[in-house]
């Protein structure tokens, strides 16, 4: 599989799943765009480590019980939009990556030049602030 340029070679792991399926993920316009799909290193985001596998994936929920534990954990979750996407097993590979306030968290390593905007169908309005 062709990841985006610049991915470390080790990454992502070996013990990656591909699979058909769908997530949620929370996105930051009013409407979905390619842009939502990149991930922070693609983005350049400062204090991004490049060298980080995890840095070059997307952070996602594989159900909504997860993204309702997320938004009510985190502030910023409740203000953004949660969409939800499918992927097949040629868009990409996942694995769970559970974090300390996040049992459910996954990370998905989008396959270079796929696009899930598609199959995207918000599901969560976020709150006004």
């Amino acid at each position: 599989m062709q990841y985006a340029e610049g991915i470390p070679l080790s990454c992502p792991p070996g013990e990656v799943e591909r699979r058909n399926t769908n997530f949620f993920k929370a996105i930051d316009g009013k409407n979905p765009s390619e842009k939502d799909f990149l991930s922070f290193a693609e983005k350049d985001r400062p204090n991004v480590d490049k060298g980080e596998c995890s840095s070059w994936g997307l952070s996602v929920w594989p159900d909504m019980e997860a993204v309702e534990h997320a938004r009510k954990v985190f502030d910023f979750f409740r203000r953004k939009k949660i969409v939800q996407f499918s992927v097949t097993v040629d868009d990409g590979t996942c694995l769970a990556t559970p974090l300390p306030d996040q049992a459910k968290h996954h990370t998905f390593w989008k396959c270079a030049n796929r696009s899930v905007l598609s199959t995207c169908v918000v599901v969560l309005e976020g709150a006004k602030s």
